[in-house]
């Protein structure tokens, strides 16, 4: 690339402290092949001898600032002195790939109204070393229009739009700042790319992914993702990213999400003073209440760029999913299964078929897919049905995958069906009823998502949509679990850490029933006490969690349905309550508040 067709790319790299991370960063970025580049290195305060060693540096240009003015602080000190027509946000603890500068002005020059670019971050640590192509790694983040949280999410191999993006290494196009404004200084650190983002899509513009775009970090090495400061600072600012920028019939849903969070926090915090995230939930609250005239500013003027926000949030739902299909001895029906996959009126991306060492024909059955480019075939020694399936989450590269029992059929709509009722309210596992057939003829009825119901039952098929970050977070399968019950206890998992099921009413899958199968099932229900009880000492917390909120909802069940009884009584009561003893609760309340932030040390 020529320096007259190539724009001045200015890279602002943030330091605190960090002197030898610094060093790194800088290393990588002489290595860029990108010939029209600035660095500005904006040291935040250090006193571990960077000041010392950057300013006498040349080809660089180095700012001291005399106290830790934050992310957010760092990057506005920065861009006054930037003159690129494109702004690198570039953590210090990361290394940046030889191309990066090149792939990201590449989506820019490809995609329509692109403000910013970022790409797939790997993993920097003693198992994954900088420059391997191989690490672990994260992408993009989703936003969940509700609750406000983001979810970063552990696969990415296409370019497309996204809700948000890590701000450890983003390339932004000035112009774009130049119309809606930079990072808010209010935020210091966390969720300020997510609310710049947020200002962006609502003026036209998009961020976009590119997976060619690599970088090697170590995350959170300046602050830890479990200090008081980083929990406090993501709790706080959640709240004020989320006020800020939802669109009003979804910010109403968000405050009282936020609200129920706090109270439970606080209960929690009364029993265990030790409980950091819940001391950092109740100080956040806190701070919202301290600041609603700041808050509210901050709203008013982010409503005047006009447009939406929340409704532009998953608009582009992903489509791309692997269909994965274990098969042990099942000769006779793979080819069934199989072929119910390709004939999915929206078709998979890829389709893994993965023979665990059967001795009947299901090799010769299978190989017949050979020349299918949708196909994929591995043949390996018989390690059991766990082990398969996370050989084939550890294969998945797409968005959903989906689990598939060789001798088990779906619906020609179930792929299109199940993805289009994902995007109402952001699902992240779809499953539907079940047709039985063979042996046995009927129709399994799932019902409606409750943990307490999952908790106590398995009503969700072991051929459920799920979103693949989700199964690589948890894990994938236990090996405990190696006795059965193994997709009951997934599903537990992959609710534990927040994921959405929703229930999609239809049978859209085919559930074989052998005749040998079902007296092995009546052995499994004989050992279903002993995989219970496994399945519980894996999730006791959450088991204990959701036995007290099941108590909670119990005693406000029967007090409505006391209320039904008598609504005569219960009028009267609440007719006869005065005024002030209304005041006098608010009192009782604000006072209690008060003594409670005391006794826990919260100010």
């Amino acid at each position: 690339m020529s320096l007259k067709k190539s724009p001045l790319v200015s890279l602002i790299i943030l330091n605190w402290n960090g002197l030898d991370d610094t060093k790194s960063c800088i290393k990588s970025i002489e290595k860029i092949k990108y010939p029209n580049k600035e660095v500005i290195i904006i040291d935040n305060g250090s006193t571990d001898g960077s000041k010392e060693y950057f300013s006498k540096l040349h080809g660089l240009t180095y700012i001291y600032l005399p106290e830790n003015t934050g992310f957010t602080g760092g990057h506005i000190e920065g861009i006054k002195v930037a003159k690129g027509e494109y702004i690198g946000i570039i953590n210090n603890d990361l290394v940046l790939d030889s191309a990066w500068i090149e792939n990201c002005l590449d989506t820019f020059a490809k995609q329509a109204n692109v403000a910013l670019v970022g790409g797939k971050a790997l993993k920097w640590n003693e198992h994954n070393p900088p420059y391997n192509t191989d690490n672990e790694f994260y992408s993009y983040q989703e936003v969940d229009p509700v609750t406000g949280y983001t979810r970063t999410l552990l696969v990415g191999e296409e370019e497309c739009q996204v809700d948000s993006i890590s701000g450890a290494a983003l390339l932004i196009k000035r112009s774009s700042i130049d119309d809606v404004g930079y990072f808010d200084n209010d935020f210091f650190a966390y969720y300020e790319e997510t609310d710049l983002i947020a200002r962006l899509m609502r003026k036209g513009y998009v961020a976009y992914f590119n997976p060619r775009a690599l970088t090697w970090h170590k995350i959170a090495s300046s602050t830890g993702t479990d200090s008081p400061f980083y929990l406090y600072m993501m709790h706080r600012n959640r709240y004020f990213y989320a006020y800020k920028n939802f669109d009003d019939t979804y910010v109403k849903q968000f405050v009282r999400f936020y609200k129920k969070e706090a109270f439970f926090a606080l209960f929690s915090l009364v029993r265990n003073r030790k409980n950091l995230d819940s001391r950092s939930r109740v100080k956040a609250y806190l701070w919202t209440r301290k600041n609603t005239e700041m808050l509210g500013k901050s709203r008013t003027k982010v409503q005047k760029l006009g447009g939406t926000y929340s409704e532009k949030l998953r608009q582009g739902e992903r489509t791309d999913v692997t269909v994965i299909i274990p098969c042990y001895n099942y000769g006779n029906f793979v080819n069934e299964a199989i072929d119910s996959v390709l004939a999915q009126t929206l078709l998979p991306k890829k389709i893994i078929v993965i023979n665990d060492g059967s001795t009947d024909n299901s090799k010769q059955t299978i190989d017949k897919y050979k020349q299918n480019p949708l196909v994929e075939i591995i043949h390996k020694k018989n390690s059991g049905v766990i082990d398969t399936k996370n050989i084939g989450i550890n294969m998945s590269k797409t968005y959903w995958t989906l689990f598939l029992d060789a001798d088990d059929q779906i619906e020609d709509t179930f792929l299109e069906d199940t993805i289009e009722i994902s995007k109402n309210g952001a699902k992240d596992i779809i499953y539907t009823d079940m047709l039985l057939f063979g042996a046995v003829n009927d129709i399994f009825r799932a019902r409606p998502f409750s943990i307490h119901t999952l908790l106590k039952t398995n009503y969700i098929n072991n051929s459920a949509l799920i979103k693949t970050s989700l199964l690589r977070q948890i894990g994938g399968y236990k090996p405990q679990m190696n006795h059965g019950l193994e997709d009951w206890e997934l599903y537990i998992s992959l609710v534990e850490i927040g994921a959405k099921p929703q229930y999609l009413p239809v049978p859209l899958m085919k559930y074989r029933q052998h005749i040998e199968s079902l007296s092995r099932n009546s052995k499994v229900n004989d050992n279903e006490k002993e995989l219970l009880k496994q399945i519980k000492s894996l999730h006791l917390g959450f088991y204990r969690k959701h036995g007290y909120y099941k108590t909670v909802f119990i005693h406000g069940l029967k007090l409505l349905l006391y209320m039904v009884r008598y609504p005569g009584l219960i009028l009267v009561i609440f007719r006869s309550i005065p005024k002030a003893i209304k005041k006098a609760m608010s009192y009782t309340y604000s006072q209690g508040l008060a003594y409670i932030q005391k006794k826990i040390g919260i100010v």
